[in-house]
């Protein structure tokens, strides 16, 4: 093997290493940690099932709890791109160690893969990256949970700002975090979507029919 298999062999390696750090710091499920020390069993049986800070808050009903949940999840997110930027920063581990971070959150292991929407990693990424673009990302994010009720359209939509936010920025290449987050979140909860958007057009149109509004299914 010459010296370029090597590099690649040392390269894949890394990006590994990378990978499972980024999940496994990701996947820590904050929300469902305090919620049982608070005496308040297994989150994810009740309210919408996510172990994030609005089912903690739903569940529990501590804002306390809930802020706590925000803060370490938000932490989290931070942590994993801070510790993968270094002292020369290059945008492929950010965003490798990001994305990984954001699945664990989703898809923690520990929780037969059943975690949390993102919100708040996504928020502490976007904070450490570039704090301006987190502050945006967070009023957009309140904006649309106070007008449609709905923090999965939130998490989506806050997600696909600062993705387009990013890509005007020194680092374009973090925007992928943001839009791959957007993505997953789509295809995750498209059901909980498209049936938030046809309720929607009934709202807006009351003459239209149930049937014209659905279209095709998935």
């Amino acid at each position: 093997m010459g010296d370029y298999g090597v590099g690649v062999v040392i390269l894949m390696m890394m990006v590994s290493v990378v990978i499972v750090a980024g999940y496994l710091i990701g996947s820590i499920p904050f929300g469902y940690i305090f919620a049982r020390l608070a005496g308040h069993g297994d989150i994810r049986q009740l309210g919408s099932g996510h172990t994030g800070t609005t089912n903690v808050l739903l569940v529990t009903g501590s804002k306390p709890l809930a802020a706590l949940t925000f803060l370490f999840d938000a932490a989290k997110g931070a942590f994993a791109v801070y510790i993968s930027l270094g002292e020369q920063p290059s945008d492929l581990p950010v965003v490798f160690f990001g994305l990984s971070a954001f699945l664990g959150h989703l898809f923690p292991i520990w929780l037969s893969f059943k975690g949390g929407q993102g919100a708040a990693v996504l928020f502490g990424m976007a904070m450490c990256l570039a704090w301006p673009i987190g502050l945006i990302s967070a009023a957009i994010w309140l904006a649309v949970t106070a007008l449609l009720q709905s923090a999965v359209l939130a998490t989506f939509t806050a997600s696909l700002v600062s993705a387009i936010l990013f890509g005007f920025t020194a680092h374009p290449q973090f925007a992928l975090i943001f839009a791959i987050a957007a993505a997953v979140l789509g295809l995750r909860h498209r059901t909980e979507l498209c049936t938030l958007l046809k309720a929607k057009i009934l709202k807006s149109d009351p003459s239209a029919k149930p049937g014209q509004a659905e279209g095709k299914g998935d």
